[in-house]
């Protein structure tokens, strides 16, 4: 277990250096102190199941990485936050928990990295961008993203540059969000479902915002919603 009560540090990780894997989990819990990079896991090397907690404390880049990677924001400031891995590695299963703090932009997958089954995401507290996906690469299967009485500039279920996602799932309960896509930014997604059960939101597109998507799904609960689009935003077909 690693805890970061103070001071400036540069990276720190969870798990081995270079060689090994840890046999139980791993637990990183930031209450102060000012870090570039927090690692869940370790440096080129695997890890079970890693809880990352953040607290308090200042830090640019949160990654989970493991087979099963939790991530918890209750506080401090973060400018990135992924549930999976920076860049290689295996990681199965992320969950992402966003309940407080000053979280920039938050990505369900990783860096440039796959994700094997499923990302979950769920949004309490306002944040600047939400991905469902991976960031630059990676593919994924099925990517969850639940926002309950939040915040937030854009939502996305898929990647963002590159990659690819299978299936995402946005499920929005009470909220006001500018823009949500069932895709990606930059980056293909074959199916998408969008359900809008409460909130106030300016636009959404089934697709994706500069991409595309098979089959799109939109349904409209009891949100109040000013434009509703069953395509893409500025490019990419849907099917």
């Amino acid at each position: 277990e690693v805890t970061i009560n103070n001071g400036t540090i540069t990276n720190v990780f969870g798990g081995n250096d270079l060689k090994g894997k840890p046999n139980g989990n791993i637990t990183v819990t930031i209450n102060d102190g000012t870090i570039t990079n927090t690692y869940g896991g370790g440096n080129e090397t695997s890890a079970n199941t890693t809880n990352v907690y953040l607290n308090g404390g200042t830090v640019d880049k949160i990654f989970g990485g493991s087979t099963t990677s939790n991530v918890t924001a209750s506080g401090g400031t973060c400018t990135t936050l992924y549930g999976g891995n920076n860049a290689g590695g295996t990681t199965g299963v992320t969950n992402v928990l966003v309940d407080n703090g000053n979280i920039t932009t938050v990505y369900g997958g990783g860096d440039r990295t796959s994700v094997t089954e499923s990302t979950n995401v769920t949004i309490n507290n306002k944040v600047g961008t939400v991905f469902g996906g991976s960031n630059l690469s990676g593919n994924i299967p099925i990517t969850n993203i639940v926002v309950n009485d939040a915040n937030i500039n854009d939502v996305y279920g898929g990647n963002n540059q590159g990659g690819k996602v299978e299936n995402t799932n946005i499920d929005i309960n009470g909220t006001l969000i500018d823009n949500i896509y069932g895709g990606g930014l930059k980056a293909e997604t074959t199916t998408t479902n969008v359900n809008l059960n409460y909130g106030l939101i300016t636009n959404v597109y089934g697709g994706g915002n500069e991409a595309g998507a098979i089959t799109t799904n939109v349904n409209l609960g009891g949100a109040n919603i000013i434009n509703v689009f069953g395509g893409s935003n500025t490019s990419g077909e849907v099917k």
